[in-house]
């Protein structure tokens, strides 16, 4: 068994919680980043309470023509999403968190390295922790 990865259920694959989540979401910008999320609602069924929120993530086909670069950056955000979204952790008294589902969608126009990537992440991270506690 793996130990580290990207399971397919941290994934915001499907088309309807998608067009939900653009359709009803709230969003957040920091950048390189805007982060469309979906407030957790009071009749959410249990099936809704995943940890961690599956998550999807967006590059700019427009802002990115060639898709060795897209992916290069999906990569990268993905990896500091991964080892970083610990910090997200609900607290003890409950098992789920405020929000069902988060798009990253990166809105630079140049790429940004690794190091630049996760700092600004861990700010989002940061911003979204104190939501939680």
């Amino acid at each position: 068994m793996r130990q580290f990865g990207f399971p397919k259920s941290m994934r915001l694959s499907s088309k309807k919680q998608i067009a939900q989540l653009f359709a009803q979401g709230q969003t957040h910008f920091l950048y390189p980043f805007k982060i469309v999320y979906l407030e957790r609602d009071s009749s959410s069924t249990p099936q809704q309470n995943l940890w961690p929120p599956p998550v999807l993530f967006s590059i700019s086909k427009r802002n990115f023509k060639r898709a060795h670069q897209r992916n290069q950056l999906r990569r990268r955000i993905r990896e500091a999403y991964r080892l970083n979204f610990a910090r997200l952790m609900p607290p003890a008294e409950t098992d789920c968190l405020p929000w069902t589902a988060w798009a990253w969608i990166y809105v630079a126009k140049k790429p940004m390295s690794f190091k630049e990537i996760e700092a600004k992440m861990l700010k989002i991270f940061d911003h979204f922790a104190g939501q939680v506690r």
